[in-house]
């Protein structure tokens, strides 16, 4: 029986609320990839161990994880860990996790993800979903299942299929063009409700694989108690995935980044290297971690100021941007845009994550030279920023007609954009994302869509007479 989606329900993901995200309990307590972006070539396996109190059978458990990639497809990495969380929020945005198969556009998910929207992107799309539908997940006392109230043992892919199609656009009320279906133990687990909420706002702007495994164990953690203490060795090796041959110096270095990061976001309280890292007994050390009682991204209204929207317009989300704004003047805050965006124009930076660089710049009144820039003129108050009339004027303009038009307008003004784009831009843009540089592609495709815009509205005698 074919599919449909209530016109009601169906609108693109990043519509939905990113801070009500979700994740299942099982898939957060070990890392299911390799904590990088690439793994050495010909590993086709991973493994996750440790030891957990069950209160049930009132005796310890020895619980692993193996993880066996395909040969064509290898192992999952951390990139395809995010796909994996895009899935689930999909899953309860679109189904509210009653039914297994569900559909989606490649196009909808590569903008969830902010990837850029080019080739390199949709294949990286498939390549994921590829390495999801074909890895084999192998737990060993390591499944807890609600219902039985025990650890099981378990053996599945995690999704059962995939079927992707073409970049065709989705109306509304149309059904969508491709969909993947859950494993049934996976699933089950969904429909138990073994899941907790997960906050993809605060997720997706961590900047390391280490800080983003973390905040998910620890979240999931924090249930339970706010103070949290772990041997080392197990919480980096076995729950974050760092590597088993670090010594504890190295699992240190390794680990102050992610602490850092999500100190950044309030999700942890700071502390120094003495109180994070506590020795037990020779060569037997702890790591501590204790929540913050108030966490950002937990509300986020719906206007935001011109100043904010700057930020995200960055990379940025909208709540810490939010936050920022109400924390740090008017003039720091368009001094370190400033220097970003001259930054990015001059091409020397290769900025994985610009949003969390540009507020960690803020936050820390990180200095950057740059010559002959001086921040526009800042009223103390809340109102609007002194800028161009005339700039302003068009940029009022575009922004306008894109809010007013269609998800499947935009796909079509996207579309159009990079096939009227000057080949020295377009050139630009591939070259971009070859690099591998997310913030110039982006640049260059916001570049590419504003000059189609202007080509749109080229009939508007207002704009006209602005240019």
């Amino acid at each position: 029986m074919e599919e449909q989606v209530r016109e009601e329900t169906w609108k693109p993901l990043w519509n939905f609320d990113l801070t009500d995200g979700r994740d299942e309990l099982n898939l957060a307590e070990f890392p299911l990839a390799a904590i990088a972006n690439r793994v050495p070539q010909g590993q086709k396996t991973l493994s996750f161990e440790d030891q957990i109190w069950d209160e049930g059978a009132k005796q310890k458990v020895s619980r692993k994880l193996t993880i066996s990639g395909s040969d064509q497809f290898g192992v999952p990495t951390a990139r395809d860990n995010d796909v994996l969380l895009a899935l689930i929020h999909l899953t309860k945005c679109r189904t509210a996790f009653r039914e297994p198969t569900v559909y989606f556009t490649r196009y909808e998910l590569v903008k969830f993800l902010n990837w850029d929207d080019g080739g390199k992107s949709y294949r990286r799309l498939e390549h994921s979903l590829n390495v999801l539908a074909s890895v084999t997940l192998f737990y060993n006392r390591a499944w807890w299942d609600l219902k039985g109230k025990s650890w099981r043992n378990r053996t599945f892919h995690i999704l059962e299929s995939v079927d992707l199609r073409g970049r065709e656009s989705v109306g509304a009320g149309e059904p969508p063009t491709s969909s993947f279906t859950w494993n049934g133990t996976i699933f089950a687990s969904f429909a138990a409700n073994y899941i907790k909420k997960l906050n993809l706002e605060v997720y997706f702007q961590l900047d390391g694989a280490a800080a983003r495994q973390a905040y998910r164990f620890l979240d999931k953690r924090f249930y339970y108690k706010r103070r949290l203490e772990f041997d080392l060795r197990i919480f980096a090796c076995e729950h974050l995935g760092l590597s088993r041959s670090y010594d504890t110096g190295q699992l240190k270095r390794k680990l102050e980044p992610a602490f850092r990061e999500l100190e950044r976001i309030n999700f942890i309280k700071p502390m120094s290297r003495d109180e994070r890292f506590v020795k037990r007994g020779p060569g037997a050390w702890n790591v501590i971690a204790e929540k913050v009682e108030k966490q950002i991204g937990v509300s986020v209204e719906k206007e935001l100021s011109t100043l904010a929207a700057k930020l995200v317009e960055r990379g940025v989300t909208r709540s810490v941007a939010q936050e920022i704004t109400s924390q740090f003047s008017s003039n720091e805050i368009e001094k370190q845009i400033l220097a970003f965006d001259h930054s990015v124009k001059e091409k020397r930076s290769a900025i994985k994550n610009p949003g969390g660089y540009l507020v960690n710049a803020i936050r820390t009144g990180y200095s950057v030279a740059v010559p002959n820039l001086k921040p526009k003129a800042i009223e103390t108050s809340k109102s609007r920023e002194t800028v161009p009339p005339v700039v302003d004027k068009i940029q009022e303009a575009r922004r306008a007609y894109w809010e007013n038009v269609s998800d499947a307008e935009k796909v079509a003004i996207e579309k159009n954009a990079f096939e009227n784009a000057e080949p020295f831009v377009r050139a630009g843009w591939e070259r971009a994302l070859e690099s591998g540089s997310d913030i110039l592609t982006s640049g260059y495709r916001d570049t590419i869509i504003e000059r189609e815009l202007d080509r749109i509205l080229a009939s508007d005698p207002v704009l006209k007479q602005a240019s």
